[in-house]
């Protein structure tokens, strides 16, 4: 295993999941990557960098818990993650101690 950022992009098969990830190997992170488009594997992996596939990611707790205990089990951390790329959320889920 080298010694390489890892990032975890859990929606590699849609919007902008998949070219998130191209960019992500072509800086030198190794990936887990949630349900990815068919050949999207293999491009990442003539980066050079190491990729683990985790199938059936859903966009809640569960799912997120997954992709990051795959990322522990091969990579022994997590340096980055997305989340939901291209999809609008609303609301508060960053909050800091000076409010907004």
């Amino acid at each position: 295993m080298a010694d390489r950022r890892v990032s975890l992009v859990p929606d590699a098969g849609h919007y902008v999941g998949p070219a998130l990830a191209l960019l992500l190997a072509s800086r030198d992170h190794d990936l887990v990557v949630g349900d990815p488009v068919d050949g999207l594997v293999d491009e990442l992996v003539g980066f050079g960098v190491d990729v683990e596939v985790v199938a059936g990611v859903t966009e809640d707790r569960p799912g997120y818990d997954r992709l990051v205990e795959a990322a522990r089990s091969r990579f022994g951390r997590v340096d980055s993650a997305s989340m939901a790329s291209g999809r609008v959320i609303t609301g508060v889920f960053v909050p800091f101690a000076g409010g907004w």
